[in-house]
């Protein structure tokens, strides 16, 4: 389940770089995707999938590498949901699918295109301090890893099957079963 599994290794990033931007926003985005699409597995009585344990979870060794995991993900989701839209003709599905596919392209990936563009800063290069800074975020300040001095490279977030793929697939066999039922 994509969106439950992004939510949590969200959650774990934030845990190791602290409270950073886009994590902090888009994990609660995630948490709305999930909303999305509880009401169609309940409309079309399909089973949730198992939630996957935290031994799924691979949290990279660097912020700018969690920033370009996030740039690959989102890139694969908007792929992803084009399969989807096109293998399925039921409406309130399109409909979520659309939403959820504008906002991996119009947001996420933006987000994260960003975030990599800072490399290990969090704040992107900006200083709180004083000096020649206008305010908060808005100083001359540049950022390093806090702990190597330098960028290293982790191993990103594995990829699975997002609810959206596995309930598509489900509601597929489910139709197939009902119609079977009914003929």
């Amino acid at each position: 389940m994509d969106e439950i599994k992004a939510r949590n290794t969200y959650h774990k990033i934030i845990e190791k770089f602290g409270p950073v931007r886009p994590f902090v926003n888009i994990v609660e985005a995630e948490q709305r995707h999930i909303e999305l699409l509880l009401p169609l597995y309940e409309k079309y009585a399909i089973p949730l999938p198992a939630e996957p344990g935290p031994e799924l979870l691979t949290i990279p060794e660097t912020l700018e590498s969690a920033c370009q995991t996030g740039v690959t993900g989102e890139l694969e989701n908007v792929a992803m949901y084009d399969r989807l839209i096109a293998a399925t003709d039921l409406a309130d599905v399109v409909a979520v699918l659309r939403q959820l596919q504008a906002a991996s392209r119009d947001h996420h990936l933006p987000a994260f295109q960003r975030c990599t563009g800072r490399g290990s800063d969090p704040l992107g290069g900006r200083g709180f301090g004083r000096g020649k800074g206008r305010g908060y975020g808005h100083g001359q300040g540049r950022g390093r890893d806090p702990e190597s001095n330098s960028v290293r490279h982790g191993s990103g977030l594995k990829r699975y099957p997002c609810i959206s793929e596995l309930f598509l697939k489900q509601s597929k066999e489910y139709l197939l079963t009902r119609a079977g039922e009914i003929a």
